[in-house]
């Protein structure tokens, strides 16, 4: 078996990074923590926050609904609307938040110290090229 070479090695992880990218935006997990976010400082309707994402309300609350069953947020009346409810942080969704703050910091100083500008860069220009 032939070794490989260290630009092959670099080509193959790299298409392994972006195959596990796109399954985790497949999967609506950035949409999800954005949601999350969002809602942190105040609570938002399904509409707004689809506004402001830029997608479609049935997504957003399809996301906003399971954010509710795991108690990550909740929903609160809207004095403005009747029929369009608030989505709000919980204390857990915020300790969730917590968290995934934290994983990101480690994650950003690991990648600072271990990846270049100019690698960074052609992730970025595949990723844009990639997108359209």
């Amino acid at each position: 078996m032939r070794k490989m070479t260290e630009p092959q090695m670099k080509s193959l992880l790299f298409q392994k990074l972006l195959v596990e990218a796109q399954e985790f935006v497949n999967k609506n997990i950035v949409l999800r923590d954005q949601i999350i976010r969002l809602v942190r400082d105040e609570p938002y309707s399904v509409a707004q926050i689809a506004r402001i994402l830029g997608t479609n309300r049935q997504t957003i609350q399809k996301i906003a609904n399971r954010l509710v069953a795991e108690k990550l947020c909740s929903y609160t009346e809207n004095y403005y609307h009747k029929t369009s409810r608030l989505l709000r942080l919980t204390g857990r969704g915020g300790k969730y938040l917590l968290g995934k703050a934290d994983g990101f910091d480690t994650l950003t100083k690991q990648l600072t110290y271990e990846i270049s500008v100019e690698s960074l860069g052609t992730v970025i220009d595949v990723l844009e090229t990639m997108n359209g």
